[in-house]
């Protein structure tokens, strides 16, 4: 005997395409860099400006000095090659608040629920004020998040991390950048020393490493909640007119391939 065909609406299928992706269980890293030699060498004095996943690019601004030193004490893995980006030449004290750091351009395509994270060091010397500005056209920035670093001179601060999935225009742009600048302590005109008993001097030196870019995929149709109704009963319906095609054509639960057939095929 012929093997029966299920035959289904067309509608059915149609519906269900509709649906909407799921979004990610969690956070993809869409850029990180690490600043390592590729390939390692035996030095720390080089690196790579290269994300180590994805594209973006980065950049010392406002008249940094920007090279490559020793990561050891960073969460990066790497157990030999660990280097960091490292920054000197900050601003003379009481001048400059804000205006020199490291600048990352990394495009959100397609992504959103953004977030960054990053492990820094400050010298004894550096400014113990940092802050996160981000910007959504590649050249306004907007202040977000202040930090103040309570480790000590010569001290790794790991794990710092901002959220910016509430943030309008951040997902799915392709000019989306942040920087991490230098800034006065709350509420003064100077800026503050890492160390216990230092004094600030623009020769400090801030390094960076596992700068991590994060998002989930944007789910490709978003419906509404009387549009989800309308699929559910557009599925419904096509279920329905499967069941009465079924039986009318086959009799049974096995319909045959269709009009014509009955349901029978040739012994």
């Amino acid at each position: 005997m012929k093997t029966p065909i299920l035959a289904v609406p067309a509608a059915f299928f149609v519906t269900l395409a509709a649906l909407p992706l799921p979004r990610g269980l969690g956070q993809i890293v869409l850029t990180q860099w690490d600043f390592n030699s590729v390939p390692p060498d035996t030095t720390t004095t080089t690196g790579s400006l290269v994300p180590r996943t994805g594209i973006g690019s980065v950049t010392g601004f406002g008249g940094v000095s920007a090279g490559f030193s020793d990561a050891t004490g960073s969460s990066d893995p790497a157990k030999k090659d660990n280097t960091g980006l490292n920054l000197s030449t900050f601003a003379p004290q009481g001048t400059g608040n804000g205006s020199r750091g490291v600048l990352f351009r990394v495009p959100t395509l397609g992504h959103q629920d953004i977030s960054v994270s990053w492990d820094q060091r400050f010298s004894g010397t550096a400014a113990r004020g940092y802050q996160f500005q981000y910007t959504l056209d590649g050249s306004s920035f907007v202040p977000y998040a202040t930090f103040s670093n309570s480790a000590g001179g010569n001290a790794w601060v790991p794990g710092n991390s901002v959220e910016l999935g509430q943030i309008p225009g951040v997902a799915d742009n392709p000019d989306f950048g942040f920087r991490i600048v230098a800034v006065f302590d709350p509420g003064t005109t100077a800026y503050g020393a890492s160390g216990v008993g230092s004094t600030y001097g623009t020769s400090g030196t801030w390094r960076f490493d596992e700068v991590t870019v994060r998002g989930t995929a944007m789910p490709t149709v978003i419906p509404e909640p009387h549009e989800y109704a309308l699929m559910a009963a557009g599925s419904l319906a096509g279920f329905a007119w499967w069941r009465r095609h079924s039986r009318r054509e086959g009799g049974g639960t096995s319909p045959g391939a269709g009009h014509g057939t009955h349901g029978r095929g040739r012994a």
